[in-house]
């Protein structure tokens, strides 16, 4: 006996919290929607398709998907000079394979 895991498509995703967040906020609306049509359709799609091409666990995901955000968060405020990059994260890797 397993667990099945409901899969809805992204936009109906989206269309659901249209409806949901149109009664609680309706001023901020458009722009709270943009924000996570954004990110629903354009950062975690793409994340996906790379991780699930990489053999990432989903169990990892939420790790990239995190920082996917920062990264696209950055990238719209044109922040570039921000992201760590590569040499942070080959710094941290020597720093915990030293014992």
């Amino acid at each position: 006996m397993g667990i099945e895991i409901k899969k809805r498509k992204p936009v109906e995703k989206l269309e659901k919290m249209a409806r949901r967040y149109a009664l609680y906020y309706p001023q901020g609306k458009r722009r709270h929607l943009k924000g996570i049509a954004d990110y629903i359709l354009f950062v975690k799609e793409k994340m996906k398709e790379i991780l699930e091409e990489r053999g990432i666990s989903v169990i990892y995901h939420f790790a990239y998907y995190a920082f996917g955000r920062k990264l696209h968060k950055l990238l719209k405020e044109k922040r570039e000079w921000e992201i760590p990059l590569r040499e942070v994260l080959l710094e941290i890797k020597e720093a915990l394979a030293e014992k």
